[in-house]
């Protein structure tokens, strides 16, 4: 797999909305076990999950959607993407050079859902899987600020794990090198992400007239958004991966040697 993936015409994969949920299930899982993926994205929703893929050096990839609207949506844009349950998704027989979760992982009923999916794919890909969500560890320290971010305020946001915790789950399954670091900055109050404590649900960017006004604060150090962690499988090159991390703040990393499975430039 990689740069021998035979690119699908866009209009073949266009053609595949007009079919039936499961008749074009069953085609995409025809394809995916022919090698026509590279990688496989999980929630793809709009297909930005591919894309990111595609970003993280992948050829090809394959979108797993749970809407069905969406994953029309989608496949009528040209992405080839699978409808279903990312956590029922069936792997066997399939082989990807890597995954993307990304911002899919906080919508999982519970942590052990997370542990499942994570495991499917670590049996399923041979690199790495990349994982990209909220930070939820702010919250107390916020709070006690006035303030609080959006994605805090998301009732969708269902399975809020800590860095810590995500990095147990991460192990639990058997994974033990990872790159983990923190990605977009926040560094005062003013930032379009941080909202009054009293915001109400399901928040995205703050408005000025509709949102409660928020208290001055300057966060030193800078607070982040997201939590990147890049699990490895095999051999990564991870300056490769990084080189697309804007903003990215590493903060730790298990399993660099000359033996792999991380290989980079230099050190850091």
């Amino acid at each position: 797999m990689g740069a021998d993936v035979e690119k699908l015409a866009p209009e073949s994969i266009v053609e595949l909305a007009d079919l039936p949920v499961e008749a074009r299930n069953q085609h995409l899982l025809s394809l995916a076990r022919a090698g026509h993926f590279d990688f496989v994205d999980m929630g793809t929703h709009r297909g930005g999950g591919i894309r990111w893929g595609q970003h993280l050096g992948g050829k090809q990839g394959l979108g797993i959607e749970l809407h069905p609207r969406r994953a029309e949506r989608a496949l009528r844009a040209g992405y080839p993407v699978y409808t279903g349950d990312i956590a029922a998704f069936p792997t066997e027989g399939l082989r990807f050079r890597f995954a993307v979760c990304r911002h899919v992982l906080e919508h999982m009923p519970n942590e052990y859902v997370v542990g499942f999916v994570l495991w499917k794919l670590a049996q399923a890909c041979t690199e790495f899987i990349y994982i990209e969500q909220p930070i939820f560890d702010y919250a107390a320290e916020l709070e006690a600020q006035g303030l609080t971010l959006a994605h805090l305020t998301m009732s969708a946001h269902t399975c809020r794990l800590s860095i810590e915790e995500l990095l147990a789950v991460v192990e639990g399954v058997g994974i033990e090198n990872y790159a983990q670091g923190r990605m977009r900055r926040i560094r005062d109050s003013s930032h379009a992400w941080v909202h009054a404590a009293d915001a109400p649900l399901d928040r995205s960017h703050w408005q000025e007239g509709v949102d409660p006004p928020r208290p001055e604060v300057t966060f030193d150090p800078p607070i982040h958004r997201d939590l990147v962690i890049v699990a490895a499988l095999g051999p990564v090159d991870l300056d490769r991966i990084l080189s697309v991390l804007k903003g990215f703040d590493l903060e730790r990393l298990v399993g660099l040697s000359e033996e792999g499975p991380f290989v980079r430039a230099a050190a850091p």
